[in-house]
């Protein structure tokens, strides 16, 4: 018999390890592996980038990009200037939610956009660490309103407090809310410019004051005119010229267009105030009129002592190209320089409406010498303001001046200081919709006057607060962004860089 030789099979168990090893050295599990490894890593890599921007943009806001319209997001230079030059610890508290700050629900309504609040002030903190941002809800910190109690603390309100002094900024500070002829809502943002004023005056260790005085029917509203000037690193406070002493810190006296004259008193507690010998501080009155007044024959003795007359008459322009619109009282002025008082050399437009002349009864006399500020162009002519007729084009057309300062020098303890009288032949210049808008110039040549008239021009930040047009879409582009991005970036670049990418990888696993 013949035996049947067993056949030997392979033992499932032993094939297993043998196919799995050669599974782990072939071609296609190392570059598999090396691809998946690859693709691990990118992943890890992405997600630990975006930990790591996340934390940076929310320590260091100003990396983030802005996109909004006329970049209301990122900080002026004069703001960042103002911001890295203060020198002393300074809250800054948003009485808000602060979800609701970041998320524009604090007066959305009328179109405001409020995270720019949370915005610009977190970058000013980073500028400076002595700057602290802090979020407080009236809702539910109720007390904290206590601690200002002649304050009508507001949601949304912004207070900027040092050691020295502090200022409430309204929701009416920051932003600019007007409605359009159709009823939609046109806002602008003036957060860059009063956050930085409010730095600079809570900083400062002294503020120049202005007194306003009262009791003379005054015609001139100083609500706008103080504002601007308290944006720009004065303190104004109103009297009674007749009833009160002037204040004793006061550096500047204001006659805003007075429709009745003046006591001999009050008028000699102007000139003890500007002959004050002991006074170590520049010392100023300052007059403006305007073309309604009657006559104030009490002040005007008291300007031609100074050398300063402001005629009856109106100026009128005859040249349309020196004038803001078609009534002819509305006038482009000229900067005369007669005076260098380390403004600008060019303020662009003046504009002066319904202006009197002034007139220099001399130029030097008995130490008082006289300079014109500003002046109407050769193509102006006079004309009676009260008159009903219309003029005939025979007038002598000639320039005149509407603005100019008296000055007198006085020696204290050694050291030199000036006594002026400032005229303005035009009290439209101060009042809304010209003190407080950049179209013209006028607000900063005050400004830099009255800096140099208080001696502080060394002293006092040079900032503006400029309305920025805002929409209520934050994220918007102008053309050229959209071009750049849209058809540069996305549509070619990045699709670009795809395809490159897949270009090589294709290549290589041919030849594997």
């Amino acid at each position: 018999m013949h035996r049947k030789k067993k056949s030997i099979e392979k033992s499932p168990k032993r094939e297993r390890p043998q196919k799995l090893r050669a599974l782990f050295r072939s071609e296609r599990f190392r570059h598999g592996s090396i691809a998946t490894a690859i693709t691990v890593g990118v992943l890890i890599v992405l997600l630990l980038a975006n930990v790591v921007t996340g934390l940076v943009t929310q320590r260091f806001p100003s990396v983030n990009l802005d996109l909004t319209p006329n970049s209301v997001n990122t900080l002026s230079d004069s703001t960042r200037s103002v911001a890295e030059g203060v020198q002393m610890e300074t809250n800054l508290y948003i009485l808000a939610n602060e979800e609701n700050a970041i998320n524009d629900l604090v007066y959305s309504e009328y179109g405001v956009t409020y995270s720019q609040v949370a915005t610009l002030a977190k970058k000013l903190q980073e500028c400076n660490p002595l700057i602290h941002v802090s979020y407080i809800d009236l809702d539910t910190n109720p007390g904290f309103a206590r601690n200002y109690p002649e304050e009508n603390l507001m949601v949304g309100d912004v207070i900027v407090q040092t050691q020295q002094r502090y200022r409430v900024l309204t929701v009416d500070d920051l932003f600019q809310v007007q409605y359009g002829d159709s009823g939609n809502i046109i806002s602008s943002s003036k957060v860059d410019g009063t956050l930085a004023s409010a730095l600079y005056q809570t900083n400062a260790s002294e503020l120049p004051l202005i007194a306003i005085a009262t009791g003379h029917d005054e015609l001139l509203p100083t609500d706008t005119l103080s504002t601007v000037l308290s944006a720009n690193g004065f303190q104004t406070q109103s009297f009674s010229l007749l009833t009160d002493e002037i204040p004793e810190d006061a550096q500047i006296v204001l006659l805003p267009t007075p429709s009745t004259d003046y006591t001999e008193e009050e008028l000699q507690k102007l000139t003890d105030f500007l002959e004050d010998d002991s006074a170590a501080q520049e010392r100023n009155v300052m007059v403006t009129f305007h073309t309604t007044q009657t006559g104030l024959p009490n002040l005007d003795t008291f300007l031609a002592d100074w050398g300063l007359q402001v005629g009856t008459d109106i100026v009128l322009e005859s040249d349309s190209s020196h004038l803001v619109s078609s009534n002819d009282t509305y006038l482009l002025a000229q900067y005369d320089a007669e005076l260098e008082f380390g403004g600008k050399s060019d303020y662009g437009y003046l504009v002066l409406p319904q202006s009197r002349p002034v007139t220099k009864l001399f130029s030097e006399k008995d130490g008082v010498r006289t300079y014109s500020l500003l002046s109407s162009y050769d193509t102006s002519y006079l004309f009676p303001a009260d008159s009903v007729d219309q003029p005939t084009g025979d007038e002598e057309k000639k320039s005149y001046s509407l603005a100019a300062l008296a000055q007198k020098q006085r020696s204290v303890s050694g050291k030199e200081y000036a006594s002026n009288v400032l005229v303005f032949g035009c009290s439209t210049m101060f009042t809304s919709g010209i003190i407080d808008t950049s179209t013209f110039g006028d607000a900063e040549f005050v400004r830099d006057l009255l800096q140099y008239a208080t001696g502080s021009q060394n002293d006092s930040a040079e900032i503006q607060i400029i309305p920025t047009a805002i929409n209520d879409v934050d994220l918007v582009m102008t053309d050229t962004e959209l071009h750049v991005w849209g058809l540069g970036v996305f549509t070619l670049l990045i699709p670009a860089v795809i395809l490159a990418i897949g270009l090589f990888v294709y290549l290589k696993r041919r030849h594997l």
